[in-house]
């Protein structure tokens, strides 16, 4: 078995937003990422444009996922289910932090 030590690996802080990569190719050699973000009152952060699907858990907060058809609202716990080729923004809306799993397939499409 292979342990991460997330305290061990880098973190980005932008503007309210923080990712962190917590398994993929660069982390095991999996074919997929795994990013861990937080998003305080009021922070936004974009998904990058995928070659695949991706799917968000969201675990603590609520917010807005703006897609092509318009803007969707969603309440913690769920899952976001994005498809691939578009840029995906995640506003957070409420008052507490979000707290989101980003799991990115590049392969499934």
């Amino acid at each position: 078995m292979h342990v991460i030590q997330h305290t061990a690996l880098p973190r980005v802080c932008d503007a309210g937003a923080q990712r962190q990569s917590i398994a993929g190719g660069a982390l095991g050699g999996l074919p997929f990422d795994v990013e861990l973000r937080s998003l305080e009152a009021g922070a936004w952060t974009v998904l990058p444009a995928s070659a695949g699907r991706s799917a968000v858990v969201v675990l603590a907060g609520s917010g807005k996922l703006r897609l092509e058809g318009g803007v969707q609202v969603f309440h913690a716990p769920c899952t976001l289910i994005l498809p691939a080729g578009a840029e995906h923004p995640i506003i957070n809306h409420g008052a507490l932090p979000m707290q989101l799993v980003c799991i990115d397939a590049p392969g499934m499409p």
